[in-house]
């Protein structure tokens, strides 16, 4: 009976480690990448941009995500509707992976799945 007891406590104690080793990853590296895949997952369009084009669509107001300032060396990601991201002008379209392409860009815009855009 003791036996049983210490086994449990021991597998219960083995389990909150391991939760609490996750728990302090989610701001590290292994939290960086799962924010950056679902990012991309959610992501109908991925371009590449200038840091001028980067400075002022942060200007106007857009927010750079998290998971990019996460990153090192730290990139610039915005998140755009439809309807700026068509307007850009000197971005390049890339495809919407974990790609070497996706990491060595230093500034990403990428526009959501929305449902009414191409």
């Amino acid at each position: 009976m003791i036996e049983a007891r210490e086994q449990r406590l021991k597998r219960l104690q083995a389990r909150r480690a391991v939760r609490a080793w996750e728990y302090r990853q989610r701001r590290g590296a292994k939290g960086v990448w799962a924010r950056l895949r679902r990012l991309l997952a959610g992501a109908q369009s991925v371009a590449v941009i200038d840091d001028d084009q980067a400075a002022g669509l942060l200007a106007e107001g857009f927010q750079a995500q998290e998971a990019g300032r996460d990153l090192e060396p730290p990139k610039t990601i915005l998140l755009l509707p439809w309807a700026r991201f068509s307007q850009l002008t000197n971005g390049r379209d890339i495809a919407v992976a974990l790609s070497a392409e996706l990491l060595e860009a230093r500034n990403l815009v990428l526009t959501p799945f929305t449902g009414s855009e191409p």
